[in-house]
Parts: C-alpha cells; structure tokens; sequence
C-alpha cells in the first residue's frame, strides 16, 4: 500500500471516530427523530384493532422540548411508529433512542427488510423493555441490526404493546464506525485502481 493511500485511511478511521453518535446520513437517517417539530412530521403509525385503545401524539416535556407518548390499553396487537429508510445489506447499524415506561406491555424496534421492488425479505426483533409496572424513569437504549442479503430497504418500527404508557425520545440510526471505514477503505482502493 502506498503512503498516500496508508495516511488517506488513517485519517478517515480518526474522523469517523470523531463523529458524534447522533450524526446520521441522509439516506438512512430518521426524520424529526427528537420530535422537535411538536408533531409527528416523518412518522408514520399503525394501530391495532378496535378492541384495544391506542393513541401516539408529541408531548412537551420541558418548555418546547418534545418526546413522543404511546398509551396502549389492551391485548389485540402492537401500536407502531415507524419509518422507512434505505439500507445496505450486510452493514451493521444502530438504532438509538431514550424511553420513559410505566406498563404491564413492552416496548421493542422491528425491522423489517425489502428488497429493491419493495418485496419482503426477513427481519430482525430488537427488545427495549418487557413491562413489570415499575417507572423506568428515562432510560437510553442502543441496538444492533445487520440486514440481509439483498435487503434494500427496511420498515424501522418501535412497537409497544399490552397496558402501556410510554414515552420516546431522540430516536436515531446510524452505521457502525467500523462499518463506515470499510466503505471508506472500499472508496480509496477504488479510486486507487481508476488512477493506476
């Protein structure tokens, strides 16, 4: 390897170090991911049937500051907020978030994998929390999915279930750092092969 390209990599493995954990890019990000707007713009949400009582709206924690509240009161299925984003298969991401829980449910991340023609693949369960009645207080939770082959595309949900109140806050995902200095090794061989 030449010196060139040895500090090239160097460099890019200390800047992704560098980079805060909420630093996300734009194709596999989540939008308004710390509900600042004081609504749900991003969000999508799914309800289960009529036999549970569901609702999902922002709530202000602190003078402009937003979280989300899931109250959830019965058995019949998940109350879902989710969304769609873009994804490379065999990657390693994170999925990041803050929850407040007070409930006989749970609360846990469902990723779902599509392919390029938005076909169903697989996905991946990421438990939070299982419900025993005792406040959690505000708690950070950080978990890992790594998509399948030929995965193009995945439904990130959070999914609360049974007699819940939750609340969620800065919800984010982000490739690994490893993961982010392969493709910047990958970039650099390139680049050296298009020069040689």
């Amino acid at each position: 390897m030449s010196r060139k390209l040895i500090t090239l990599v160097c460099t890019l493995c200390l800047v992704c170090g560098a980079i805060p954990a909420k630093a996300v890019n734009p194709d596999y990000h989540f939008i308004n991911g710390g509900f600042e707007t004081g609504d749900l713009t991003g969000w999508w949400t799914s309800f289960p049937d009529a036999t549970t009582t569901a609702t999902i709206e922002t709530w202000n924690v602190d003078s402009g500051t937003y979280a989300v509240d899931y109250v959830c009161q019965g058995n019949s299925g998940d109350t879902k907020l989710g969304q769609s984003i873009t994804i490379t298969a065999g990657n390693t991401y994170t999925v990041n978030a803050m929850y407040d829980a007070t409930n006989w449910g749970g609360l846990g991340v469902a990723v779902n994998y599509y392919d390029s023609s938005w076909s169903y693949l697989n996905y991946s369960w990421l438990p939070i929390y299982t419900g025993n009645g005792t406040d959690t207080g505000w708690t950070s939770f950080s978990g890992t999915f790594t998509p399948v082959a030929g995965a193009a595309y995945a439904d990130v949900t959070l999914n609360t279930w049974g007699w819940a109140t939750t609340y969620v806050d800065n919800v984010s995902v982000t490739p690994e750092p490893a993961t982010m200095v392969l493709l910047g090794i990958g970039g650099l061989v390139a680049l050296r092969r298009k020069h040689a």
